[in-house]
């Protein structure tokens, strides 16, 4: 029994452990022996040598190699890698100290001396990273070049030093995600640079920035990634010298647009989700609470507890890292009129990154050209402008243009407003002449901001003060009209944006906005009327759409598209859009 106790202990060596390195050195503890010659199996000693090396039972991890005298033992490595680094590590101890005595070890035909090793008596690790050079097969050696006492050896490892991507390694629904790989275990301070490409061979790759820890294997995202297929891989450096490159990983990013409301109650949220909704706004920080919503899979915007420094609020962010339907911590709404300094709300962020570096941070600006100030203090920049009934609707695009010309890769997302300014009294102003918008002034607003460049939409509000969106039936049928519209379209405004890359598109008289987007192989030009007037306009197209038909999806009606040019009609604040069929078109 005990011959086929040790063959199994002996057959589980051969065997690499799922999630581990491979390690090339066989029996590295020296455990086995099973012809009891006291020579570990798989270790070559020399003739003349074979009684300066002996097996002990008090190694680091059971036996360990024990060399007294001029001698060395060795193992052959095979099935290695030409100009490749390899982790060697090692237990060792020295049983005394003579000055100018080190032992020794070598491999890939290089002989290193142990002269760090200078303390006696315990165990110590030590760890190399050596280049294989020409090398495919090696003999590693462990050598006593005749110390006046004995040096021991144990639990020998020799392995490919290379990361192995972790996560995303599938499906990934935000624009932020955590990189995470893993290496062989190792004490070195090394830097770790990300990279990222549409194709598996990485002619036109990106880096995402450079990150050096030496106990932390994962990076985070600062600017957000465009839907479709990556590839992404570790590059790890060591004293700015490249040491180890990954396999690529594939994932693919999902687009998640929020459709969120404010000022929604827990009873409520079943009504909201059946409206279409896909996201709310809340400011209770309950882990119970959020467990609760989870179940209701809503994603939530959340608002950071009032005493940051507290341990409540430190367990309760640690906690919520790990939540999947976080989109983003609120850190102030409208700072900029509340008189909240920038660097108050950029130490917030910092704070909430410290304890939670997964989710992004989110303000809101209503005077969007504070974003000059305050666009540094968060991820997401959000804009609330409100302008029904007296202002116009292009106080909202033009906000979201602002912070747009300034932070062209930071996410925009828009508040709309839904509610009645007469319900928000304000001093000794009674706001009276507030209302509701109209359907076409709630679909204007909401199209204006996603072909502007919103990256998420949020209405306010549904519950509210003296407000209840519930208590005005007309109003709340039309905002889930919308609602519902939005998610008939969603991998519309989810895709990519073609034309124009960086702007928007204008009639001639701007009365009319339009974009052009590509979902799945077609075209669809998104459009609105900002004025309240009727508008008879030719929309120009670039120069690769010249005859064709455009498709007014919603009204199914066709319009001719002759050298470039679509005629239509816009009643006020009317919202169009269309799938553009033509001869030529890009692929």
């Amino acid at each position: 029994m005990g011959y086929f106790r040790i063959l199994f202990i002996f057959v589980l060596l051969l065997i690499p452990q799922s999630g581990l390195p491979k390690n090339f050195v066989t029996n590295p503890g020296f455990e086995i022996d099973k012809d009891q010659n006291g020579i570990p199996d798989c270790w070559i000693v020399e003739k003349d040598q074979s009684a300066l090396c002996k097996i002990e039972k008090n190694g680091k991890k059971g036996k360990a190699i024990s060399i007294f005298g001029k001698g060395k033992i060795s193992c052959r490595l095979k099935g290695l890698k030409k100009n490749t680094y390899y982790l060697l590590s090692f237990y060792v101890k020295r049983d005394g100290w003579k000055e100018g005595e080190y032992p020794k070890i070598k491999v890939f035909g290089k002989e290193i001396v142990l002269n760090e090793l200078v303390a006696w008596g315990d165990w110590v690790r030590l760890s190399f990273l050596i280049n294989s050079g020409s090398y495919t097969e090696t003999t590693l050696s462990l050598i006593d070049p005749k110390l006046s006492h004995k040096i021991s050896f144990d639990e020998v490892i020799l392995s490919e030093f290379i990361p192995t991507p972790l996560f995303p390694n599938d499906k990934v629904y935000s624009y932020y995600p955590v990189f995470k790989w893993s290496l062989p275990k190792n004490n070195f301070v090394l830097s770790y640079e990300i990279e990222i490409c549409r194709s598996q061979d990485f002619r036109e790759k990106l880096s995402l920035g450079k990150v050096t820890c030496p106990w932390k294997n994962s990076f985070t995202v600062n600017l957000p990634l465009d839907a479709g297929i990556w590839f992404w891989r570790i590059k790890v450096y060591k004293n700015r010298k490249l040491i180890s490159v990954s396999k690529p990983a594939r994932f693919c990013l999902i687009p998640y647009f929020p459709i969120g409301i404010f000022g929604v109650p827990l009873k409520y949220i079943h009504i909201v989700k059946k409206a279409g909704f896909n996201s709310i706004y809340t400011g209770i920080h309950s882990m119970k609470y959020l467990l609760k919503l989870s179940k209701t899979q809503m994603n939530l915007l959340l608002t950071i507890p009032s005493e940051l420094n507290s341990k409540k609020t430190q367990l309760f962010l640690r906690k919520a890292k790990h939540m999947e339907n976080i989109l983003a911590w609120y850190l102030r709404d409208e700072p900029e009129i509340w008189f909240v300094p920038p660097k108050h709300i950029w130490g917030m962020k910092r704070y909430i990154k410290a304890l939670d570096p997964r989710h992004p941070t989110l303000i809101t600006l209503v005077r969007a050209e504070k974003v000059e100030d305050y666009g540094l203090c968060a991820d997401i920049i959000m804009v609330d402008p409100y302008p029904i009934p007296r202002r116009p609707v292009t106080w909202l695009s033009e906000s979201i243009d602002k912070v747009k010309a300034l932070f062209p890769y930071k996410p925009v997302w828009a508040v709309v407003q839904a509610f009645d300014w007469s319900a928000f009294p304000y001093g000794n102003e009674s706001r009276s002449w507030g209302r509701d918008p109209t359907y076409e002034e709630e679909r204007c607003l909401t199209y204006l901001a996603i072909i502007h460049g919103a990256r998420g939409l949020f209405y306010y509000t549904f519950k509210s003060k003296n407000y209840f969106i519930m208590e005005r039936k007309k109003h709340w049928n039309e905002l889930k009209e919308v609602i519902k519209e939005l998610n008939n379209i969603y991998p519309i405004i989810v895709s990519p944006t073609i034309f124009p890359e960086k702007h928007v598109l204008y009639s001639e008289d701007k009365a009319i906005h339009y974009i052009i987007k590509k979902s799945n192989h077609r075209f669809y030009l998104l459009s609105v009327n900002v004025t309240p007037h009727f508008k008879e306009t030719t929309l120009h197209l670039p120069a690769i759409f010249l005859n064709g038909k455009a498709k007014e999806i919603f009204q199914k009606r066709a319009f001719s598209i002759k050298r470039g040019l679509l005629k239509t009609r816009f009643s006020p604040y009317q919202v169009q859009v269309y799938e553009i069929s033509t001869l030529t078109h890009p692929d």
